[in-house]
């Protein structure tokens, strides 16, 4: 009995020395990922940090936590939550899994503040040495909320995937999916409307990525000859389907410029559901939809075509879609 209880306390004094000597080296690694984003322009802000999980879990705990870009650069924006847990194994520092607590805030410039209820979303940090930080999202329900008007997103599924190319880290890629999305608005009159779309999936390239974290910001970007390189962009919104890719760039005057390759079913309703969303502006809506609907009904129903982005103004087939924001 006495040899049991003598190994059962060596065993525990040998864990518990184990658990602290691991912990310190999570609590590291957790420090450098924190001291790589500072590297790379980006702003890392916390009240405490402190170890947590003894004796089976390793658990890096945040406070009051703020990432964001720096104020030199053109897209400003910054995210915050109340607390953000870090869990690693010991044997595997370069994999870190973020799992974010409490209602989240996000600001950024062009789109205002918005704040997120998302349920059960975990972020997967890895870096495989070459092309840094490899970044994966998976969360399930989720109520995202603009604060100032009220503008509401609500999905039932999202995965978002940002990694460097292997074969030109100065290229971003990001795929996103999405599913079961409800977009809701209220007019003046708080009239509510609604754009459901069940299938969300785009596969993005950013090149030249370092450019936009420079002091020029989106002016270096563009003398540099960055491009967003729409991949794959497919899309089911209230009944249109679509397929999209193509090459974007900013013109000098910071529109979206360039050529989308698009292939529509249904291009009326797509219109429709850009105009209840006010992307296509309320007095051309209706001319969008019904332009789009008599140029689809030579080729059964769908539309292949370039829509074109310039001088600020996208359209398809000469039919005006939208007029673009200007980034700034």
């Amino acid at each position: 009995m006495g040899v049991i209880l003598f190994t059962l306390f060596v065993l525990t004094i040998s864990h518990g020395a184990f658990w602290f000597v691991s912990a310190q080296k999570i609590r590291e690694a957790v420090e450098l990922w924190i001291s790589d984003q500072r590297s790379a322009g980006l702003i890392v802000e916390h009240q405490s940090l402190k170890m947590r999980g003894y004796p089976l879990v390793w658990r890096a705990e945040l406070k009051n936590v703020t990432f964001g870009q720096d104020e030199r650069a053109s897209a400003l924006w910054r995210w915050r939550v109340d607390a953000l847990n870090v869990i690693a194994a010991p044997h595997q520092l370069t994999s870190l899994k973020l799992i974010p607590k409490g209602e989240q805030h996000l600001t950024a410039k062009g789109i205002g503040d918005w704040r997120a209820q998302w349920r059960d979303v975990k972020v997967r940090l890895a870096h495989n040495g070459e092309s840094g930080w490899l970044a994966t999202l998976e969360g399930d329900t989720a109520l995202i909320e603009q604060q100032s008007t009220g503008r509401t997103l609500t999905f039932e599924n999202a995965n978002i995937s940002i990694r460097p190319k292997p074969s030109a880290p100065d290229q971003i890629n990001a795929a996103i999916g999405i599913k079961n999305a409800v977009i809701s608005l209220k007019d003046n009159d708080d009239k509510e409307r609604r754009v459901h779309a069940p299938i969300l999936e785009t596969d993005l390239t950013l090149t030249h990525s370092a450019y936009l974290l420079a002091n020029g910001g989106l002016n270096a970007w563009r003398d540099a000859t960055g491009k967003l390189l729409l991949d794959r962009i497919a899309l089911d919104i209230e009944g249109a389907k679509g397929l999209f890719d193509g090459a974007l760039s900013i013109d000098a005057d910071h529109y979206l410029a360039g050529q989308v390759n698009a292939d529509i079913k249904d291009p009326g309703k797509l219109a429709r559901a850009l105009g209840v969303l006010g992307v296509i502006p309320p007095e051309t809506a209706q001319a969008a939809e019904a332009g789009l609907s008599l140029a689809a009904l030579a080729q059964g129903g769908k539309i292949k075509g370039p829509i074109i982005l310039q001088n600020g103004a996208a359209s398809l087939l000469g039919v005006k879609l939208a007029k673009l924001p200007q980034i700034k």
